[in-house]
């Protein structure tokens, strides 16, 4: 399979300094890794509330190589808490 060759078009989400374009980049690659089999997504639906503060929760516990266990919390509430204001968030 072609997995490495997969893209994603995300039109004006570069520029942005809010978090959609970024959940959007963090499901983007969530959905790569399970076509790859390295992510584990059901084919069931959630029938939870996932808002964009719990996206990375339901990601992580899902992405394991993306979200690595011991890290990625710690890693990205630094990221919330020290980013300037008003500069891109990476893109992941």
């Amino acid at each position: 399979m072609d997995t490495d060759k997969l893209f994603f078009l995300a039109a004006n989400t570069r520029e942005s300094t809010g978090a959609t374009h970024w959940a959007y980049f963090h499901a983007a690659r969530t959905i790569v890794a399970h076509i790859q089999g390295k992510a584990h997504l059901s084919l069931q639906p959630t029938h939870e509330k996932i808002d964009h503060f719990e996206a990375i929760k339901f990601l992580a516990a899902r992405d394991t190589g993306n979200f690595p266990s011991e890290t990625w919390c710690s890693y990205y509430k630094d990221l919330a808490l020290e980013h300037p204001e008003g500069q891109p968030l990476p893109i992941p």
